[in-house]
């Protein structure tokens, strides 16, 4: 557990490190620790995920998914391992997004099967593909996916695990996404504009329980948008029509 969180540089959000509150150090082990020798917490999986070599890049999505799916404690990690996984769905290497959709397929497929061995969760996935497809919600998304294309890697529905497992963490990628939509760095905007569309499409009619900011992040990006395109920004055009694809 504590060497998945120190990948990642993950801590509490409601502890601060005692040392933060004494310039001149602590006392640890029978020494003074000054901030200085403390060293710089890095996020090692963000680091792969954006690394140049594309080998690289390909061998984090397997390795998370491994995680995903084999460990003992997966479910303890989903929340801080999902969002690596899902980040190559925006990769711009092709074949890359398509090792991630495949990983997600997986990952859903075994969150199918964990539910079924589970008395209580079991219920839930029974009832959903017994009553879920006849609802009107879910008949409507159904067609849509039979008469709307998307661009690949989205060729086709994913699974009904994948849509959950989204599902089940989505409000906690949201807030992060609609925020970064409408940061200063043009790649990091465009590629959260990517993410939240890849995420409604799994979410499908779930999402509604955080429409109201992700339609204010959207003005505000749009806004944004049509400022640049104004003042002669190409790349502006295409941030657009991502976000008004969602």
């Amino acid at each position: 557990l504590e060497v998945i969180e120190d990948l990642v540089a993950w801590q509490q959000p409601n502890i601060i490190p005692i040392w933060h509150f004494f310039s001149g150090g602590t006392w640890e082990d029978g020494r003074l620790v000054t901030p200085e020798e403390r060293g710089v917490r890095h996020n090692y999986l963000a680091l792969l995920a954006s690394d140049r070599s594309v080998q690289v890049r390909e061998a984090l999505l397997h390795m998370l998914v491994d995680w995903l799916t084999k460990l003992t404690d997966r479910w303890d990690h989903e929340a801080r391992l999902l969002p690596y996984l899902l980040n190559g769905l925006t990769d711009e290497i092709p074949h890359l997004r398509e090792v991630a959709w495949e990983a997600m397929e997986r990952l859903g497929a075994t969150h199918e099967e964990e539910r079924e061995n589970n008395d209580r969760d079991k219920q839930e996935l029974r009832d959903f593909r017994e009553y879920g497809h006849k609802a009107p919600a879910e008949l409507n998304a159904s067609e849509r996916w039979e008469t709307l294309g998307h661009e690949p890697p989205f060729t086709r529905r994913p699974r009904l695990g994948a849509r959950m497992v989204v599902r089940n963490n989505f409000r906690r990628l949201i807030p992060t996404l609609v925020r970064e939509m409408n940061e200063w760095q043009e790649n990091t905007r465009t590629r959260a504009a990517q993410l939240v569309y890849y995420l409604t499409l799994y979410c499908e009619h779930w999402c509604t329980a955080e429409v109201v900011s992700m339609v204010q992040a959207f003005i505000k990006c749009a806004t944004r948008c049509l400022e640049d395109i104004a003042a002669g920004d190409p790349a502006a055009r295409t941030l657009l029509s991502q976000v008004l694809r969602c």
